[in-house]
Formats: C-alpha cells, structure tokens, sequence
C-alpha cells in the first residue's frame, strides 16, 4: 500500500498548519462574557458532555476546571441522558462537545434541553448547521458557541480532535479570567515540536512500527490531562488500527490489571504533567519487572524502550502524545494489510444508540 494514499494519514499530516489557523480565529471574548457568572457562582454546576472523542478531548478542560475550585462533572452524553439527567438544573452551565453536532445522543440530549433550560448551554461543534449548532443561533441570550474551526474530515477524527482538546483548554481559561498569553505560548512551542516530528513521519513510523512489532494485548495508562490521550488512544487504536486497546488511569492499573502483566502485553505509559510523573515512572519499572513490554512517552525516562513523541509540557502536552498514537494505528493496520482509518461498519457521524 502506497502509505500517502490514505486520506487519514493525510489528515494525521496537515493538523499542525490547521490548529495553527484555528488558533489564529480564536475568540476569546466569546467565553469571557461567562467569567462574571463563573466569578458571583451563578452556576449551581458546570457538566462537560459529548461522546467518543470528543468526550475524551475534555478531560484535561475537567482537571483544569476542577482545580479551579468550581462543582464541574465530565459525563458522557449517554449516561447523563439516561442515568443522570437530574444533574441538568435551572442552574447549570452545560458545556456540549460534538465534531458533528448531530450525534444521536447529542440530538436527544437537545430535546431535553428544551424542556430543562439550563442556565447557558455553550456548544462546540465544527458544523454550525448541524442541530447543536442551530440551538446556539437560536438561543443568543443564554447560548455561547465555541467553534472547532477545521477543515471537515471524512475518516476518523483527526484535525478535530486536536482543535477540540486546544480550544476547550483555552476556553475554559478565558471563562475564569486567566490570562491566556501563557498558555498561548506553550501551545505555540508544542505546535512547533509537533510540525518536526511530523516533517519527519516516516522516520517516526518506522521506529514505532520497529519497536512496537505485533504488541499483543495493548494497554495504554497515564494521569491528569494525559489521560485524554490514554482514553482517546484507546479509541483510535480500534476504530483505525483495528487493534483492541485497553485505557485507564494509572492509578487504577495496580488495583488489579498489574497481574495482566506478561510478554504479550503491551503498555505504554504516558510521563504526564510534573507532579505525578514520578508516580509514572515507578510504575513503569514495576511494569517492565512483570515481564510487560513497556514503552515510555514523554521527557524523564526511567530506563524503559520509549516511543518517539514531540515534547511540549502544559496544555500542550495532551496534543503531543496524540501523535505517537496515530501513528501507531498506522503501523497497526498497514501490519493487517488494511488501510487505517476507514471506517468498515460505522460512518463519521453515529445517528443511532
């Protein structure tokens, strides 16, 4: 297979230049007008909700708000439809997450909405005819949107995944008042590092592909905002690499998944942020001593095989260890003879539950 022939390689290739632009049309006041209300505690909660990867793309938008001190939840658009639908009040800021706008659950969660009226409903979405997107227009005086400005795609998300993850990281920055030159600038550092790796991709694929081989059973563990990368790689690893994967916190791997540990299994271990990069590497020696293939991403290796990923700490980190993945779920369906990212029994847009 002609490696340049898949259109979800291309995708993986030109999201740099594409969050670049994004970035660029970055509005920030649209969220600040949310700041006085986040200030004088209007909101009695704040839910942060979508499905596939764009759930996972707000997690590390959840650790933020959460260190903020405010009462916010990260729950999937099926289970708060469902199981927590009384967790919508009068005083809810409900912050929707979807690249289609138009995902069944996010439909039916709109009709909700419409009964509940929760105090402001920001959306994300990169389709602003879909139904989430006609809601925002139809509602101005408690409606605020967030768009994913890309390109649209045709195969699995890429360049919306990463817009997602950087601009609802901003956002919820610009919601409490931060100045955002700082994280503006570790974006900008992390882009710069992501575009040469991806410069060099080829050779980049090669020593993944080279490393990793035929990984058995795939587990992919981290902490913080790392485990945007964990959830959605797990993700990804299915749906493009038509390779099963595991993801969970790290924490949660000693509380039992350790005795999975054996030649055939492969774990990579996300370092994360600095305050429990420690706990990482410990964790990755304890691994490797198990008799797992271990693979560390990010700086302050402990002494295990590493994947090659762009390093960039802060907000930008999250969208570095995005990479390796992808490219790992190349590897993973050139090795099956398929081409990654075509989609075989779903489409871009799941319309039924």
């Amino acid at each position: 297979m002609n490696k340049t022939q898949s259109p979800y390689l291309a995708d993986v290739l030109i999201q740099v230049p594409a969050l670049r632009e994004a970035l660029a049309r970055f509005d920030s006041q649209l969220l600040e007008t949310l700041t006085d209300d986040i200030r004088e505690g209007r909101f009695d909660r704040i839910i942060l909700t979508g499905m596939g990867a764009s759930f996972y793309a707000l997690y590390p938008t959840w650790v933020y708000l959460t260190r903020c001190g405010l009462p916010v939840l990260w729950v999937d658009t099926a289970e708060l439809l469902h199981y927590a639908r009384n967790q919508i009040t009068p005083g809810t800021l409900i912050w929707i997450v979807s690249q289609s706008g138009r995902s069944a659950e996010v439909v039916s969660l709109l009709e909700v909405l419409r009964e509940v009226q929760p105090l402001v409903v920001l959306g994300t979405t990169n389709d602003l005819s879909s139904p989430l997107g006609e809601v925002i227009r139809d509602s101005p005086a408690r409606s605020v949107l967030l768009p994913i400005d890309a390109e649209p795609e045709t195969t699995v998300s890429t360049r919306t995944y990463m817009n997602t993850l950087a601009l609802c990281q901003l956002g919820a920055r610009a919601m409490c008042g931060e100045d955002l030159g700082p994280a503006r600038g570790a974006l900008e550092t992390a882009m710069d590092a992501m575009a040469l790796y991806l410069d060099d991709w080829e050779k980049q694929l090669e020593v993944i592909g080279s490393r990793v081989g035929e990984p058995g059973q795939l587990v992919l563990i981290g902490r913080g905002s790392s485990l945007a990368s964990v959830y959605c790689g797990a993700l990804i690893l299915g749906e493009a690499g038509r390779s099963p994967a595991i993801g969970m916190p790290a924490g949660q791997f000693r509380h039992g998944p350790l005795e999975m540990c054996a030649p055939d299994v492969t774990v990579l271990l996300f370092a994360g942020p600095p305050e429990t990069r420690q706990l990482n590497q410990r964790l990755a020696k304890d691994i490797a001593e198990c008799g797992a293939r271990t693979f560390w991403l990010g700086p302050e290796n402990p002494g295990v095989p590493e994947l090659p990923m762009p390093l960039a700490e802060g907000i930008g980190q999250p969208l570095a260890e995005t990479l390796p993945v992808q490219l790992l779920t190349v590897h993973l369906a050139q090795q099956a003879g398929l081409v990654p990212g075509v989609f075989k029994y779903i489409g871009k847009v799941t319309e039924e539950e």
